[in-house]
């Protein structure tokens, strides 16, 4: 019989059924794609991510994604901190990079194209 108080009540996540969906095929060994960027926001993710994978023991394999970005979008160090982040945690890395330009060249590629839309990323 415990005597601790519970400060909080238990947590019960009501999942998306796409999300319980995503669960079951983790816990059946489907591969986990952590895409990162460098950044905080995916630095926490990918260490949530891969702790809740070792503890919850998905079997599937796992590899991180980066976007390259160019070098006039990207900090100069990020391609190292990816590429130091995943041997840190023992995983295979990919690296996509647009082939012709960065990605201001395709922000201006879409606007020459049609100035009346949106030419940034969505």
């Amino acid at each position: 019989m415990s005597h601790q108080l519970s400060l909080f009540p238990v947590y019960t996540p009501n999942l998306p059924e796409d999300a319980s969906d995503a669960l079951t095929l983790l816990r059946n060994g489907a591969t986990l794609v952590l895409s990162v960027s460098g950044g905080e926001d995916s630095d926490a993710m990918s260490h949530h991510l891969l702790d809740l994978r070792q503890s919850e023991g998905w079997s599937g394999d796992v590899c991180m994604v980066h976007a390259d970005l160019g070098a006039r979008v990207e900090w100069q160090q990020t391609p190292m901190y990816i590429e130091e982040l995943a041997q840190r945690k023992g995983v295979r890395l990919h690296v996509v990079r647009w082939t012709h330009g960065d990605l201001i060249d395709r922000i201006w590629q879409r606007y020459y194209k049609d100035p009346s839309r949106p030419c940034w990323p969505i």
